[in-house]
């Protein structure tokens, strides 16, 4: 896992609450970090995926 994708996502999420996904991985693309990376991280972090009328969301686990 890259402890640094890690850590951005998490500071994202606690600061933002759900995000998109598509924007979640923009971000991470300018950002440097792959899709394998970013969904290794969502999965150590117990990030939750959940859909409503206006898309996918990421959040943290509370």
């Amino acid at each position: 896992m890259n402890d640094q994708c890690a850590s951005r996502l998490r500071k994202e999420l606690m600061n933002k609450g759900d995000m998109p996904i598509d924007d979640i991985r923009g971000e991470a693309r300018k950002m440097g970090f792959t899709k394998t990376e970013l969904k290794e991280t969502r999965k150590i972090l117990g990030v939750r995926l959940h859909t409503t009328y206006q898309g996918y969301f990421w959040c943290l686990e509370v």
